[in-house]
């Protein structure tokens, strides 16, 4: 993996840099080998000493959960029943829900903002509350490497800072996780290290003060980017303009 273990990563690029392709390679829902994924793909799938694509399904879900953006669901699903498929690792294959699966289940809503929507049904919410679903679904997997794309997609400003608090939490538990973000002022919020992506090929990786500068960004989004600081926290606030 690209991400030091136990923070938070931020993986960054234009529309088409291969974002969420890499999470999907890293995951294990999709080939290294298709032309789309990017060239560093390969490399980027061990964690805590193991080989992920080599893991057995189960096991591989018991270290890591995947958020995709805009998942969706034609079953007739409550919330709540959503949330336990992300049981489904820790139990034998024929059993049922335990007690301890509905508790991690409730604690993940809770941990989301999502407690309100236990019962409703996955196909009335809206994308918002859809996405702190999944994310709920994820955390009651309860992961040490968490992959997330667009986590922050369809959601207010408040919730997408809850949304990122809860990133962070998780980091400070040891948990790792690995975000794919459009805002770069969320991610020069949020993140200890970023990755750059352009056209399949990582440009840029490191701490937050050494990717966030005008002489990586600029080629790579083809604008003109002036970094300032936060006064109360001290990280770089961007602006951008078409130059």
């Amino acid at each position: 993996m690209l991400a030091p273990p136990g923070g938070v990563t931020g993986l960054l690029g234009p529309n088409g840099s291969g974002k969420s392709t890499l999470l999907r390679v890293v995951a294990g829902v999709q080939p290294a080998g298709r032309a789309a994924a990017p060239s560093d793909a390969a490399n980027t799938r061990t964690f805590d000493g193991a080989d992920l694509a080599a893991l057995p399904r189960r096991e591989r879900a018991r270290v890591l959960a995947l958020v995709e953006q805009d998942a969706s669901t034609d079953l007739p699903l409550s919330v709540l029943d959503a949330v336990l498929l992300g049981r489904i690792p820790h139990r034998s294959l024929l059993a049922g829900d335990s007690d301890a699966d509905h508790a991690a289940a409730h604690a993940a809503l809770d941990a989301a903002g999502a407690k309100d929507l236990a019962d409703r049904e996955v196909g009335t919410l809206s994308g918002g509350e859809r996405q702190r679903v999944h994310m709920a679904r994820a955390l009651a997997q309860e992961p040490r490497l968490l992959l997330l794309d667009e986590p922050t997609n369809h959601l207010d400003i408040a919730a997408q800072l809850h949304a990122m608090r809860v990133l962070r939490d998780l980091a400070a538990d040891g948990v790792t996780v690995v975000a794919a973000l459009h805002d770069l002022n969320l991610a020069a919020s949020t993140c200890d290290h970023l990755v750059l992506l352009d056209r399949g090929r990582v440009v840029a990786a490191g701490p937050v003060s050494e990717v966030l500068v005008p002489e990586v960004l600029e080629p790579v989004y083809g604008v003109r980017v002036d970094v300032l600081t936060h006064p109360r926290t001290g990280r770089p606030v961007l602006s951008f303009d078409r130059g």
